[in-house]
């Protein structure tokens, strides 16, 4: 008996899945389900990672963290996930590490104030960022998007606070996001390469990923910072910011702050202060923008240069209205607290 099968069903076989047609640039990928970038002659699509690689080029080094496998492009100097999953077990270690990194440290001077602390500091060599330095020289000739801001802030803190503010520049206000970004704002998931920009994250060559919600008055991927608050003898100063976040790895309201003091030679530096900072209000559903959740998260009290909290949701709930969501900065130090309403 002739067991071939039917014409049609041999071509049924063959016919595209049901899914959207790929934008212009795009095909549909059977192994990765959805649509990946065409690449240019002389490139293939990674059997790994679905990114464009170069034919007969150097296959990605293989790097473990936090139990997930990174994929380090040495010649675009960038990092690649297999999924959203992972990109958020990476962020989480890192916002652990650090974390842990500065408490332990601190534990061993319980009785120190935060100006003696500062001081130990600088005898001791001992930086509050080395835990994200770690993780970035895991990758050789990797530049992160958090080292670029923190060499130009330093920049900007030795001339005296001349010119913009490096800060204005942050569009995820976090260093953990900031450190799997390469000098570009970019990185990798599931072979599509993802850019941070001023109203989102955007898949490069593609569409941004930011779910338009069906009220005008209803926004997210926005950033405020308050002007810099000094004490009353002008050597203190600290900063505060406050954002809310939406894209396809995770949906975030943060405040953040930053503590520093005036040099005796000239310039500024980073400095211990007694700091807490808190993020409250009301996220709406982003997709009708109705009222959904309350929340109100605090950090602190800590001796730390730097502190930031967040309140971390769905996909698809991190939005909120005009003035419904403010950071508040407490401090020890006279003229050295505020609030801040994201507008």
């Amino acid at each position: 008996m002739d067991m071939t099968p039917l014409n049609s069903q041999k071509l049924a076989s063959k016919v595209n899945p049901n899914v959207l047609q790929c934008n212009p640039g795009y095909h549909w990928d059977w192994f990765w389900k959805k649509c990946i970038v065409d690449c240019p002659t002389g490139y293939h699509n990674d059997s790994i990672t679905g990114s464009c690689v170069k034919d007969g080029g150097t296959p990605p080094v293989i790097i473990s963290y936090a139990g997930v496998n990174i994929s380090y492009y040495t010649a675009s100097h960038l990092l690649g996930f297999n999924n959203d999953s992972d990109v958020n077990k990476v962020l989480d270690q890192l916002d652990a590490d650090y974390e842990n990194y500065n408490t332990a440290y601190e534990n061993q001077y319980p009785n120190f104030t935060a100006f003696q602390l500062d001081s130990l500091d600088s005898v001791r060599s001992f930086d509050q960022l080395q835990s994200y330095k770690n993780f970035e020289a895991k990758f050789s000739g990797y530049t992160s998007q958090r080292r670029i801001f923190e060499n130009n802030e330093t920049t900007w803190l030795n001339n005296n606070m001349i010119g913009p503010d490096p800060d204005s520049l942050d569009y995820t206000v976090d260093n953990s996001d900031n450190a799997i970004c390469n000098n570009n704002y970019q990185f990798i998931i599931a072979g599509t390469t993802y850019q941070w920009t001023s109203t989102g994250l955007i898949s490069v060559g593609g569409e941004s990923l930011v779910l338009s919600p069906l009220s005008v008055s209803c926004f997210s991927n926005h950033r405020v910072k308050k002007p810099p608050l000094y004490s009353s003898d002008q050597t203190r100063m600290c900063k505060l910011k406050v954002a809310i976040n939406e894209c396809l790895v995770r949906g975030e309201a943060k405040a953040k702050v930053k503590s520093f003091k005036k040099k005796p030679n000239g310039g500024w530096k980073h400095s211990r202060i007694d700091l807490k900072v808190d993020v409250a209000g009301s996220l709406n559903d982003g997709r009708t923008c109705g009222p959904w959740l309350v929340i109100s998260k605090v950090n602190g009290y800590k001796k730390r240069s730097e502190l930031k909290v967040l309140d971390r949701e769905s996909w698809w709930g991190a939005y909120t209205t005009s003035g419904q969501l403010q950071g508040t900065l407490y401090t020890t130090v006279s003229g050295l607290s505020g609030t801040l309403f994201l507008q």
